[in-house]
């Protein structure tokens, strides 16, 4: 993007720690934000980028979700071909559309295909398909998936999650879905567009276990 480095991760840490004591969240699961930008910058697209950008943060509590996701397709489609879909920006409008979809449908969370009609991921987190031989499928970036740290930490904990394109048959064909970032852990679905999930799928308590300390 062209910013100027963020702080280090011992300063972010330290912000980290201070915005929770304040907000009095200390002591229970909560949720820290850190927005990077450019800075303050002439009105217009052009921007001239300085040697320091602006820091923001918030701090908020992050209840795990007691219970199964339901989930819907949203009508949404995510443009793999643009950089937003890869980088986790503030142009977040789609999935601000999408999640309301599913809200007034009377669901949790909705699933976003690409412009190709394959699996990209949710508004909210990404998402891993379950396949018969206990493995799981997530899509690639090349999708339209945002990079997801709580996957990469699933694999490098090893548990089997491969990348592969999907279309709508293959979620048709799953028996099970799963919701994954870091706020939530893993959140098995227990409906797609009404159709019966199966949220007790035993390949997903080796998973939990991995995320527990999250």
């Amino acid at each position: 993007l062209g910013f100027a480095p963020p702080p280090c991760a011992a300063e972010l840490d330290a912000l980290a720690r201070e915005i929770v004591a304040k907000n009095g969240l200390d002591q229970s699961r909560a949720a820290v934000r850190f927005s990077w930008t450019a800075g303050m910058s002439a009105r217009g697209l052009s921007r001239m980028l300085g040697p320091s950008g602006a820091l923001y943060a918030t701090a908020a509590p992050a209840p795990r979700p007691g219970t199964p996701a339901r989930l819907i397709t949203s009508a949404i489609r995510r443009n793999e071909t643009a950089p937003s879909a890869r980088w986790k920006t503030m142009s977040y409008i789609d999935n601000v559309i999408a999640r309301r979809q599913a809200e007034t449908a009377g669901a949790d969370e909705a699933l976003l295909l690409n412009t190709q009609g394959r699996l990209a991921g949710a508004a909210a987190a990404c998402v891993l398909v379950a396949l018969d031989d206990g493995s799981f499928a997530t899509p690639p970036v090349a999708e339209g998936a945002l990079p997801s740290v709580t996957c990469a930490a699933l694999i490098a904990a090893g548990a089997p999650i491969r990348t592969l394109p999907m279309g709508i048959d293959e979620l048709n064909a799953a028996p099970a879905l799963a919701l994954v970032n870091a706020l939530i852990g893993v959140r098995p679905a227990l409906t797609l567009d009404g159709r019966p999930l199966d949220p007790a799928w035993p390949a997903f308590a080796p998973l939990m276990a991995a995320l527990t300390p999250i």
